[in-house]
C-alpha cells in the first residue's frame, strides 16, 4: 500500500446533500440519494457526479444529519408528520455495503460516524420507509387546484466530513 505523506495531499472540508420528498418514497422499493436525479438542481443537491466524488480524492465522512422544510399548522399534522419520520430509516452505504443505519429523526442532530469513500466508489443514502405511515402522511396533502399550495416537502440529507485530494500523476 503507498505511503501518503503531508506534502502529497491537500484536503477540504466538504458538506455534501441531497433531498428527498415523502412522496418520492410512494413505492415499496427503498429511494437512493446522491445519484443523478437532482444534479444542476442546486437548491436540491451540491453533488456534480452521480453517488461520487472526483477521481484522485476520497472522503473521509465525519458526521451526518438531516433538515426539512416542513412546518406543521396543527396537532394532527404534526402526530402524523412525527409518525412517519419514526417509521423512516436513512442507511449510508459505500460500494454494495451499509455502513450506518439510523432512524430518520435521530439525523435531526448532528451524528458522529467515521467512515471512509475511497477514491471512484460509489456511495448513498438509501431511505426505507413505512408504506402504511407514508400513506397517512401523504392522505394530510391537499389536493391539487387548492388556492395556496403548500410547498413541496423536503428533507435534506447532509454528509459532512474532509475530501482528501491526490496529485493527478498518480504520485502517491
Amino acid at each position: 500500500m503507498p505511503r501518503v505523506t503531508a506534502p502529497d495531499t491537500k484536503s477540504a472540508a466538504v458538506n455534501a446533500w441531497d433531498c428527498f420528498s415523502p412522496g418520492d418514497l410512494a413505492t415499496d422499493n427503498p429511494l437512493d440519494m446522491f445519484g443523478g436525479k437532482h444534479i444542476g438542481q442546486l437548491e436540491l443537491t451540491n453533488m456534480q457526479i452521480s453517488n461520487m466524488f472526483p477521481t484522485h480524492t476520497y472522503f473521509h465522512v465525519q458526521k451526518w444529519y438531516a433538515r426539512t422544510n416542513v412546518v406543521m399548522r396543527d396537532a394532527l399534522s404534526e402526530d402524523v408528520w412525527h409518525a412517519w419520520r419514526q417509521a423512516t430509516v436513512a442507511t449510508l452505504y459505500i460500494g454494495q455495503r451499509p455502513m450506518t443505519m439510523r432512524p430518520l429523526p435521530e439525523l435531526d442532530g448532528e451524528l458522529a460516524i467515521n467512515h471512509v469513500v475511497p477514491a471512484a466508489e460509489r456511495f448513498s443514502v438509501r431511505i426505507w420507509t413505512n408504506q402504511s405511515a407514508l400513506r397517512a402522511l401523504l392522505d394530510l396533502v391537499p389536493p391539487p387546484g387548492r388556492p395556496e399550495p403548500a410547498p413541496r416537502a423536503l428533507i435534506w440529507v447532509h454528509l459532512e466530513g474532509q475530501q482528501v485530494i491526490y496529485p493527478p500523476d498518480g504520485s502517491y
